[in-house]
């Protein structure tokens, strides 16, 4: 009977060290938004009853030309600004991006605290690493994903996406369809002040070598 109580504890216990070694279920959710179109509504199902900080007034997107909003939320493990389209090419959308309204254009989402980036058990081959200039900070980047984690000292401090060049639908390429490779993406619109947060980062100039994930 003792030995079978202490095999039951073994493994109980191993039980739990499997089930906190697995995939935290933000970044199962954070991966669902990187699937095109993903949209205003997926993050609302995905993360229901997450509190909206700030967003675009609507006089600033019609007056932008640019057809989109920032939204950012408060969800329980962290901060979410993303950029929506505002709907397709229209007298209000004249050099923005030719998207149905609500898709994901990109998102930056940033940890309360940080995890060990272990934990997401990324796959170094499929990554490009990129380390910011003068500053311990490490960029890995999916290409095919649009996805970028951004990791300090081993740990993972947040992630950053942006929709992959194959989704690229810009207005103005529709009477220059040359342009549509190498179009700007629009900046997300400057907010009243008093939001909590700007623009998108801008990735800073980096240098890419292949990753090893920490």
């Amino acid at each position: 009977m003792h030995a079978r109580l202490i095999l039951f504890l073994v493994v109980i216990s191993l039980s739990g060290l499997e089930i906190s070694a697995q995939v935290p279920d933000w970044y199962r959710k954070m991966n669902k938004l990187t699937v095109f179109p993903a949209s205003e509504y997926d993050v609302n199902r995905l993360f229901e009853g997450a509190k909206v900080l700030a967003k675009t007034p609507e006089d600033e997107v019609r007056a932008s030309g640019y057809g989109t909003r920032l939204i950012d939320y408060d969800i329980p493990v962290g901060k979410l600004s993303i950029l929506f389209s505002a709907g397709k090419c229209s007298q209000r959308n004249t050099k923005g991006w030719d998207l149905e309204d609500g898709t994901i254009i990109n998102f930056r989402f940033t940890l309360n605290h940080p995890i060990d980036s272990n934990l997401l058990k990324l796959n170094s081959d499929k990554l490009q690493a990129a380390r910011e200039n003068d500053i311990d900070i490490w960029f890995f980047t999916d290409e095919k994903k649009g996805l970028t984690y951004i990791i300090a000292n081993s740990r993972l401090t947040g992630v950053e996406f942006s929709l992959p060049e194959k989704y690229f639908r810009f207005c103005d390429a529709k009477k220059q369809p040359s342009a549509a490779r190498s179009a700007p993406k629009p900046r997300p619109i400057q907010r009243r002040t008093g939001s909590s947060s700007g623009d998108m980062p801008k990735p800073a100039t980096r240098s890419t070598r292949k990753a090893v994930v920490c």
